[in-house]
């Protein structure tokens, strides 16, 4: 029976927060889990929501940061995130094997963290795995942060989270550059309870942009990807959010994870191609 520890950053939640808590409290396992809600300052009634979560569940734990108003978001994600995973080791003494990171938005599907956790039970030689999402668009071979479950010994070797723009998807570079492979586990299913706006639109635009450019994504890749995201959400708008947000990315890295990154959309123009060939064939 492995230990799992799933830690939820919370920043203004209180809708969202108790139908992500019940997924994860729901979960048809066999193996032993507690659950980490920080919430990360907000100002409205999340951290009421995550100690009643908590008192009604045994394995859900509650706890309350201050930040400054002037850290970035994703800063601030990460500092909740390894918060939470001080608090699970060093406060409740639980002495995990796996950590997921959840959004307080997410759904799981029943039997979620055990499909994602049988891949690493099963397979030493990978070390980071994670699940689909149901109602989204999602690249291939692409691991979603939300729902992203890793090893300890990858966690700790990696480093974690570093607070940088894209810090999961530096996370799954920096274990593929360490010796893991990543593994999308299909059958495990993960639901995102925000909706798409128009503002959320051009948000998500720049935002994947700027997640592309600082983990050092090709001209080329970047291009196609704000095309396909201009089409998705039917707006040539997109494509300008995209390419300034990428700009700024790539302004801001180093080249480091450029050899890694390579042999990642090596991987999915093939993978590309032989689902092409195969409809063709059809």
């Amino acid at each position: 029976m492995a230990r799992v520890l799933i830690v939820i950053p919370a920043h203004n939640e209180e809708r969202f927060l108790p139908y992500s808590v019940v997924s994860v409290v729901l979960q048809e396992t066999h193996h032993r889990m507690e659950v980490v809600i920080v919430d990360d300052n907000s100002s409205d009634n999340t951290y009421a929501v995550a100690e009643r979560l908590a008192r009604r569940y045994g394995n859900v734990h509650a706890l309350r940061l201050r930040r400054r108003s002037d850290l970035a978001p994703s800063i601030a994600a990460d500092l909740a995130i390894w918060y939470g995973v001080l608090y699970a080791s060093d406060t409740l003494g639980y002495n995990w094997d796996y950590i997921t990171y959840l959004d307080a938005d997410t759904i799981l599907s029943r039997r979620y963290v055990e499909r994602v956790t049988g891949v690493l039970e099963k397979h030493r030689e990978y070390g980071v795995a994670g699940g689909v999402i149901a109602n989204e668009r999602q690249a291939p071979l692409h691991i979603p942060g939300t729902g992203m479950t890793a090893r300890r010994e990858v966690w700790e070797a990696v480093g974690g989270f570093t607070g940088a723009p894209a810090s999961d998807t530096i996370f799954q570079l920096r274990a593929i550059r360490a010796g893991w492979k990543l593994a999308v586990v299909r059958s495990a299913r993960l639901y995102l309870l925000r909706r798409t706006g128009v503002r959320e639109a051009k948000r998500r635009c720049r935002e994947s942009g700027l997640v592309d450019g600082y983990a050092c994504a090709s001209p080329l890749y970047s291009l196609l990807r704000g095309l396909r995201l201009s089409a998705g959400f039917a707006s040539p708008r997109c494509l300008r959010d995209y390419v300034v947000g990428y700009l700024k990315g790539r302004a801001s890295t180093g080249e480091e994870m450029c050899p890694v990154r390579r042999v990642i959309e090596l991987h999915r123009l093939r993978e590309r191609v032989l689902r092409l060939l195969g409809s063709v064939r059809a």
